[in-house]
């Protein structure tokens, strides 16, 4: 039975029940293809997680791509990558801080750590990737580990999940507008998040007078700025970036799942963004970002009548029941990719991985 949760507008990456067992990047194929050839998997991969109503696909999709090639790269090799505990994981949180540009730098690229925005419509796994592989810098995520928001608040009750952040933020907003504070308010829904502070711990990370903290900012102080806890600090060598297409494209389909095929036989799996999970009309109203682990052929008939079909398989960030539901995640390369195909600005970079 599938979860019930809140669409929003944007790269949120959310779903419903009502869509659940139909959202349109994903489809599974029946029993009579079967597979032609021989399989890419990528073995040993990190524990399929839950991301429940937080807006974080791109961070638990590069979070993943992020764990496996710590959990490679070890000395020695990690050997279970998905039974680690959350001391050892890289926290998808911090993935999200890496996605956003650092203030005063304008249009460059250059970007830190410390800013949280859960809900930016640009989230991307590909920035993610990138800015956490130029510094190597991977907080675990036991410095704010997100199962304690999936599992233990309440019987999946999303209003309640998102709500939390929603009334730290409605404090914040408060404050910096205003100048008046509910001190009782943020130590309660602090708590809420599993933090334990003290409200002399949340005022100093309050934006002080002619300081222009943003929420995001102040999320981060809040969560992780503290923690010493980091993963792969001795990695050797450091991750390798690499993303497809560079630039904005009609590449075909076939070009696209030639780079998944040739990324995969490396051994290592790709995060891909633009993943379409809603449409209104022909248009896409919310996507979604992924982990692809696997990729084979899969044919029916024979002679004239043979059909075959490619498929990937995904890691996705919405829990153990989906990955049964739609067969392990193996699902049809090209409706997944079909968001990307038609649209060249959500083609560019879609794919990212480690080497």
């Amino acid at each position: 039975m599938f979860i019930k949760c809140i669409i929003l507008t944007g790269t949120v990456c959310l779903w419903t029940s009502a869509q659940a067992a139909s959202s349109v990047g994903f489809t599974t194929l029946d029993s009579s293809f079967e597979v032609d050839g021989s399989p890419i998997v990528v073995s040993n991969m990190p524990k399929i997680k839950s991301q429940d109503s937080i807006p974080a696909c791109a961070g638990f999709s590069s979070a993943t791509v992020a764990q496996f090639y710590i959990c490679k790269n070890s000395k020695p090799p990690i050997q279970d990558c998905s039974g680690l505990d959350s001391s050892r994981e890289v926290s998808p949180l911090n993935m999200i801080a890496w996605m956003h540009t650092n203030k005063g730098i304008g249009v460059q690229e250059q970007r830190n750590h410390n800013n949280i925005q859960l809900y930016h419509e640009k989230s991307s796994a590909t920035l993610a990737l990138q800015n956490a592989a130029n510094a190597s810098l991977f907080y675990a995520d036991s410095c704010f580990p997100m199962d304690h928001l999936v599992n233990e608040l309440g019987d999946y009750n999303f209003d309640k999940v998102e709500g939390i952040f929603n009334k730290i933020e409605k404090e914040y907003r408060k404050y910096t507008t205003e100048g008046s504070l509910c001190e009782s308010c943020l130590v309660k829904a602090t708590s809420e998040l599993g933090i334990s502070a003290s409200i002399l711990d949340l005022k100093e990370a309050l934006p002080k007078k002619g300081d222009d903290t943003t929420f995001g900012e102040y999320l981060f102080k809040i969560t992780l700025d503290k923690c010493h806890d980091f993963v792969g600090k001795r990695i050797r060598p450091k991750p390798t970036f690499g993303m497809f297409p560079s630039e904005k494209s009609d590449i075909k389909y076939e070009k696209l799942i030639d780079k998944v095929k040739s990324v995969l036989s490396t051994g290592m799996p790709l995060a891909a963004g633009g993943i379409c999970i809603e449409k209104i009309g022909k248009n896409c109203k919310t996507t979604h970002s992924v982990t692809i682990s696997g990729y084979r052929k899969v044919c029916k008939g024979s002679g004239s009548a043979k059909t075959c079909r490619d498929v990937v398989k995904v890691q996705n960030s919405w829990g153990k029941d989906w990955q049964k539901e739609y067969d392990d995640g193996w699902v049809d390369a090209k409706e997944l990719f079909s968001n990307q195909i038609a649209n060249p600005e959500v083609m560019k970079n879609m794919l990212a991985w480690y080497s």
